[in-house]
């Protein structure tokens, strides 16, 4: 409180923010010497005119950070870019690259001119010495305009200041430099440039034309999504007050910067023809609370008893799951006969009827129910999820009626931005969010607890799901 009081009778006085720090920013290089660095920051803070008694304060305040250089995929790839343009014309004509339907689409690793430095998208250039400098000279520049002190801040730094604060290392041979990578972009501009999915290294080169059929495969022409005709802006309006309106005020902040998260596709490994869908929904106002609602759901279903469904938490349980099959056919007798099958289900989290997977919520919360239990409490700041614990009062807690409120109000309101347009998903889980994985797990438990009630025994039939895998075995 004491240095508040002091801190503002110097503002009043001076015009000086001493609680405002200077924050140079500058792209990691071990070329960069940050002694040299600091000094020439100190020497430009002295001559801004502050008074003399201050500039010792705001010199020890002040920082100079490394920040994250980018990486050959993050200065090639621009498939976002054209994901979001509404209209898209073939521009492949010209280019002697490997085609597929009469467009361009190739692999970057394909092609047999290209240094193989290039063709691995998380490789970070170097750029050479005196670009290195005039970018410094405009970090250092764009540090003290950014600077907020209430009165102008700006600098100007010489070229000879920034080369007395570089420490004289040399280019080492067999680096790749960022002007390899700039010639490579300006080489085929015009082209979509994107990673590829399960190969985050990998960079398929492919024409617009192509790349547009895919979004309007995946999105536009899907018969899962609706185009909403309303704003952004005003169906974000318009869901708050049902949100309000639902009861569900009480969950969690409604994060009033939010909006829609912009969709894109990105070409399958094995096959550049097809597409794998992307949805960002780090932005949306719900986003927080659909982190700790995929928890409580989580919690309901994996505290089910393994006899009532198949569903495999991890990979290292499926040992434990087998061994315990085993164990159970081997007392029904030798005459018996075990049929045993697996499947890889397509599209399984975008086919999901909504009304089954309401259903499915209700089957898995009146089961939590009849047993006594009635709020869940979710860790707010880490993992971790328990049933209404006298310890953990200060852990965020809902009810079950408000868990099965959230899934049916997350499913009407799920939308995202694709070509420029508005969808609104209408089958499938949430896609994107962190309810997606445990929604589709509750409505193969809830299937799976029908086939064991239904068919055979829980001791005649066993098998186990992770994710759109599933292995059953049943004995006879």
């Amino acid at each position: 409180m004491l240095r508040r009081i002091l801190f503002g009778a110097i503002k009043q006085k001076s015009g000086v923010k001493l609680y405002s720090k200077l924050v140079v920013r500058t792209k990691y290089d071990d070329r960069v010497d940050l002694v040299r660095l600091r000094k020439l920051c100190d020497e430009k803070i002295d001559k801004l005119g502050f008074p003399s008694c201050t500039n010792d304060f705001l010199k020890r305040k002040s920082r100079v950070v490394w920040t994250k250089n980018p990486t050959v995929g993050e200065l090639l790839h621009n498939h976002r870019e054209f994901a979001s343009r509404e209209v898209v014309a073939c521009a492949c004509t010209g280019f002697d690259l490997p085609q597929s339907g009469g467009h361009v689409r190739c692999r970057l690793s394909e092609l047999a001119d290209i240094d193989p430095m290039l063709m691995n998208a998380k490789n970070v250039p170097r750029c050479v010495k005196e670009r290195r400098e005039r970018n410094l000279k405009k970090e250092i520049e764009d540090g003290f305009t950014m600077w907020k002190q209430g009165r102008d801040t700006s600098v100007e730094v010489e070229l000879k200041e920034v080369k007395l604060c570089m420490n004289g290392r040399g280019q080492v041979g067999g680096e790749l430099e960022l002007e390899s990578v700039l010639k490579l972009k300006r080489r085929f501009e015009g082209l979509v440039f994107t990673s590829v999915d399960r190969n985050p290294g990998e960079t398929c080169i492919m024409c617009p034309l192509l790349y547009y059929e895919g979004m309007q495969t995946m999105f536009l022409k899907n018969e899962g999504y609706v185009f909403d005709e309303r704003s952004e802006d005003r169906f974000w309006d318009e869901s708050y007050d049902e949100y309000v309106e639902a009861g569900l005020g009480q969950l969690g902040k409604w994060k009033m910067t939010g909006g829609t998260g912009k969709s894109y596709v990105i070409p399958k490994h094995k096959d550049l023809g097809s597409f794998q869908p992307i949805y960002p929904t780090f932005r949306e106002p719900m986003n927080v609370t659909s982190k700790r609602m995929a928890r409580a759901l989580n919690l309901l279903l994996n505290t089910l008893p393994d006899k009532e469904h198949f569903n495999l938490q991890a990979v290292s349980g499926l040992a434990e799951r087998l061994t315990k099959a085993n164990k159970s056919f081997g007392q029904m007798g030798t005459d018996t006969r075990i049929l045993a099958a697996s499947y890889d289900v397509k599209d399984m989290f975008s086919r999901l009827p909504h009304r089954e997977i309401i259903t499915a919520v209700d089957w898995l919360v009146n089961w939590h129910r009849e047993r006594g239990r009635k709020v869940v409490r979710v860790n707010p700041r880490g993992k971790g999820a328990v049933f209404d614990c006298k310890t953990k009062d200060s852990w965020w807690a809902v009810s079950l009626q408000e868990i099965r409120g959230f899934v049916a109000f997350d499913l009407e309101h799920t939308v995202t931005v694709a070509s420029g347009l508005m969808l609104r998903q209408t089958i499938g889980v949430p896609m994107g969010k962190s309810t997606s994985p445990p929604l589709a797990c509750i409505m193969c438990a809830y299937a799976e607890w029908r086939f064991l009630d239904f068919g055979p025994s829980k001791e005649e039939g066993g098998g186990c799901t992770f994710g759109r895998r599933c292995f059953l075995v049943c004995g006879i």
